[in-house]
């Protein structure tokens, strides 16, 4: 019960793709959650592997649990199968390979009714092959209504879907692209648009296994990153309207700030420095080419203030050009690093090999 009311009802959507090895750990911890109305959504979208199985089984063993079958069509297009088939008041996406903290919907849904918030963005673990990141941590509580605060926190959110609880309404407003690579990016640049208040809860509640490859992740090689930039380019040549051409363009920046973003948790520095200098030329493309000056009307009172489409660009040139200054390492310290580090990375694998957990 919150405030004398009836719980307010989550919508957990989880998409899976021959996830057998990690699945069983993901549905368990979603099913063992403290808050009592919720239910999980899961798509097996064309598994070749048993997780179609383990769908099943948790289906007939959980009322909370609807398991649904089709063929695979791609991450996207199984979230907005999942989202069409939904009830809750609020929605949260779980990918099959990652799990959540027994009080993670409690805590989450608890922070969005006290700050009747649209979204709610908590802390993350990365479990690397070889250690673990946490990403906020500090548990404090921040919250952003002004349309000049969410624009600005907006740019600084990173563009997972993960991690997140959205406001029912919120998260129907937005549909998921066919995209195999960068629709979460898309997603949240569209949800973060029609955002109107937004809470950061600094405390992990979400375990992602970065080293894992799933439904929607995959190391992007320099050829796979060219193909997908020259998708946007083409795209834009071929918008008909202004409106369109901006769009592409938003996109574009989001897809080098999120591929950016998985080559820094990856820890690829022998492959990832040539992809960022790529990454980085193409965001000076964007940012000095008059055919992205992108004007928003304000009042009067207003003329300051920075466009969102500006703040996202200035957002993802940063983390790039951190990246850059982070990846410049001489020849020779590069190579001690990595026979440092080579007997914590056999470790790792090791502790992967075994199913080793984190425990949230």
């Amino acid at each position: 019960m919150q405030n004398g009311s009836p719980q307010k009802r989550v919508s957990i959507i989880v998409p899976v793709y021959n996830a057998e090895r990690y699945l069983d750990k993901c549905l368990s911890s979603l099913v063992e959650q403290t808050y009592e109305n919720f239910e999980i959504i899961v798509i097996d979208d064309g598994s070749t592997d048993g997780s179609g199985g383990i769908c099943d089984r948790y289906a007939a063993e959980f009322t909370t649990v609807h398991c649904y079958h089709k063929d695979n069509q791609g991450a996207g297009p199984a979230r907005n199968f999942g989202l069409d088939r939904s009830t809750g008041d609020y929605i949260m996406y779980v990918d099959a390979d990652d799990y959540i903290a027994k009080r993670c919907v409690a805590e989450v849904v608890g922070i969005a009714e006290q700050y009747q918030a649209d979204l709610v963005d908590f802390g993350k673990i990365y479990m690397l092959s070889a250690k673990n990141v946490f990403i906020d941590t500090d548990k404090t509580i921040s919250h952003f209504t002004s349309p000049q605060e969410v624009r600005q926190i907006s740019g600084q959110i990173r563009k997972m879907i993960w991690g997140k609880l959205y406001q029912r309404e919120l998260a129907l407003s937005v549909r998921f692209t066919s995209r195999q690579r960068g629709e979460d990016a898309c997603y949240m640049a569209e949800i973060l648009e029609h955002c109107k208040s937004i809470v950061k809860y600094n405390y992990c509640l979400y375990a992602y296994r970065a080293y894992q490859e799933s439904l929607t992740r995959g190391k992007a090689s320099s050829r796979m990153i060219k193909r997908e930039l020259g998708q946007y380019r083409a795209a834009y040549d071929l918008a008909d309207s202004r409106e369109q051409q901006e769009e592409v363009l938003r996109q574009m920046v989001l897809y080098c700030q999120k591929t950016t973003e998985d080559i820094v948790y990856r820890g690829e520095e022998a492959v990832s420095r040539k992809q960022l200098l790529f990454l980085k030329d193409q965001i000076d493309k964007i940012d000095h080419s008059e055919s992205a000056v992108i004007e928003e009307h304000f009042d009067d009172d207003q003329t300051e203030k920075e466009s969102s489409f500006n703040v996202i660009l200035k957002t993802a040139d940063m983390l790039i050009g951190k990246a850059i200054e982070t990846s410049q390492v001489s020849w020779v310290n590069r190579t001690y690093k990595r026979l440092r580090n080579l007997y914590s990375r056999c470790m790792g694998r090791i502790r992967v090999w075994i199913n080793y957990e984190y425990k949230i």
